[in-house]
């Protein structure tokens, strides 16, 4: 590959790269619990504070015997389909990282401290309320494997995708950069 033409090496590099991360990924090599799960804040999770922030109307909550609060029932817009879930559990609902924590890891997050890896994980900013047949779909995919349906949802999820990248620094290969900028030409016009 050493003499072989310049796009041909970029494009070798790129392959490589994404096989390397996918062997990575298939082989558990991201820690998950390095990252600490949601962090409390006055009696309720960042669980709890995203479907509050999403909520549409009214929420039912439990509060457990030492004062934590968690929201039981309410109605959210998936922020993928669009789609209205109205009066039900909380539980059928998930919170969703636009930058999935494995696909971070693959692209610089193993390198975090925990405290990084913490507020990255709790950052509101980049957490959505989905259904799970959606999230399970995106899984921990980027937007040059998933994107949302919907033009005005696609353009919203790339687009706070690029924020993230840039906000927490993950690197890209070449190769995934034009692929992700591909997919928001597409998405947004």
């Amino acid at each position: 590959m050493v003499n072989a033409p310049p796009l041909l090496r970029w494009l070798g590099t790129g392959l490589l790269f994404l096989m390397l991360a996918t062997a990575a990924a298939a082989s558990g090599g991201c820690d998950r619990a390095s990252f600490g799960g949601w962090q409390q804040r006055n009696l309720k999770d960042t669980r709890a504070r995203v479907l509050e922030q999403f909520a549409i109307g009214d929420l039912t909550y439990h509060t457990a015997k030492n004062g934590k609060r968690t929201v039981n029932s309410g109605s959210w817009q998936d922020a993928y389909s669009g789609r209205l879930y109205s009066g039900v559990r909380a539980s059928r609902m998930e919170i969703d990282h636009v930058i999935p924590v494995c696909w971070a890891w693959r692209h610089g997050a193993a390198e975090w401290d925990r405290q990084r890896k913490r507020q990255f994980y709790n950052d509101v900013r980049f957490l959505k309320v989905v259904e799970q047949g959606l999230n399970d779909q995106k899984s921990d995919k980027g937007p040059d494997e998933f994107v949302p349906l919907g033009r005005d949802g696609a353009c919203r999820y790339i687009v706070l995708f690029q924020q993230g990248i840039r906000e927490y620094d993950l690197v890209l290969h070449p190769a995934e950069h034009a692929a992700i900028e591909s997919s928001r030409r597409q998405a947004c016009g």
